[in-house]
Formats: structure tokens, sequence, C-alpha cells
């Protein structure tokens, strides 16, 4: 499931209904809309990454580098 939202256009997932930008900070968009039947918001994340696939897929496969993204990532939502 991972691979497949890596690997599919950010433009094949965007419908444009009802994204917000939520926030904007070390090149990472964070944008966020309410979900039906649902307390908590849907969120997508997109970002430009310099790297080939290989070296994306290794950056994945590191449990330690992910951990490090992810809390990265909790300070911008």
């Amino acid at each position: 499931m991972l691979f497949y939202f890596i690997a599919t256009p950010l433009p094949a997932l965007d419908t444009g209904q009802g994204w917000e930008l939520a926030k904007q900070e070390n090149g990472i968009s964070v944008y966020t809309r309410n979900l039906a039947n649902s307390d908590y918001p849907e969120f997508r994340g997109e970002m430009n990454i310099d790297a080939n696939i290989d070296e994306l897929l290794a950056f994945i496969e590191n449990a330690n580098a992910l951990t490090g993204a992810i809390n990265a990532l909790k300070c911008l939502i």
C-alpha cells in the first residue's frame, strides 16, 4: 500500500474535491479535507525528492530513517 501511494502520481490521487493547504514548511506541503463518517480529517503530504527510485526504496526500507521522517512530519501537522 505504501509503495502504491509513492508510485501513484499525485494528480491521479487529487480529484480537487475539498483539499485545503494546512501547512507548508521545509519543502513539504500538507493538505487536509473532511472525511465522510469520520471524526478525523484525511490528509496528504507532498514533497519533491532529489533521488532515484533505488535510493527512495532504500530510505523506506531503513526503519531508523523512516522513524525520523515520520517524526519530522508530525511537527507539520
